[in-house]
Parts: structure tokens; C-alpha cells; sequence
């Protein structure tokens, strides 16, 4: 029996669909019929058996990586927004503090020498 093994470039490529559809579930039963419909052209049943569970772990595995990277893109957003925001509040007292000092109106500290 010959069992056909995918080529790295075809999981990347399949990956890198699988990364450009995953905002649009609606198409992905379709692609999902595609595959199955070649898997059953190219490979023996046996084989096909055991390469559908494979790739349904491998699929099942790269949606929990997705979906972890998903909340780890939200949360740095967040923190970025953050940033922003202090960086904002830092810009105003430091121009509010120039601005004082160049009218002339800033508390002296100490006697020059």
C-alpha cells in the first residue's frame, strides 16, 4: 500500500488559507469539502482514515493556537491603548510645564549663583 504524505509547502500553503479565512467561517465548510473530496481521490481508505484524523488533530490543534494568539494580540492592544494614553498625559503636563517656564511664572527653587 503507498500512503501519500503532503508536502510541507502544501501544509504551509494550507496553513496560510486557513489564516486568511478564519474571519469568514461561512467558507470554510466548502473548503473543508474540497479537501475531503481530493483526500478521498489521492489516498487509499486506510490511509485516508488515518490522514483525516491526523489533519483533524493537527486543524484542531492550530485553532487553539489561533485563538490563544487571538487573545494575546487583544491583550497587547489593550496595553498599547494604554500607553497611548499615558504618553498623551505625560506630552500635556510637560508642554502646561514649558509653557510656564517660558512665561516666566515657574516657582524659583533656590538663589542662582
Amino acid at each position: 500500500m503507498v500512503r501519500l504524505q503532503p508536502e510541507p509547502e502544501d501544509l504551509q500553503a494550507l496553513a496560510t488559507l486557513k489564516n486568511r479565512l478564519s474571519g469568514r467561517p461561512a467558507l470554510m465548510p466548502g473548503i473543508a469539502l474540497a479537501c475531503a473530496a481530493a483526500m478521498t481521490v489521492l489516498l487509499p481508505s486506510s490511509a485516508l482514515s488515518q490522514d483525516t484524523a491526523y489533519t483533524q488533530g493537527r486543524l484542531d490543534r492550530l485553532q487553539r493556537q489561533i485563538a490563544d494568539l487571538s487573545s494575546k494580540l487583544e491583550q497587547l492592544r489593550v496595553q498599547d491603548q494604554q500607553l497611548q494614553q499615558r504618553l498623551e498625559a505625560m506630552r500635556a503636563k510637560f508642554e502646561a510645564r514649558l509653557e510656564r517656564l517660558e512665561k516666566g511664572n515657574a516657582p524659583v527653587k533656590g538663589k542662582p549663583r
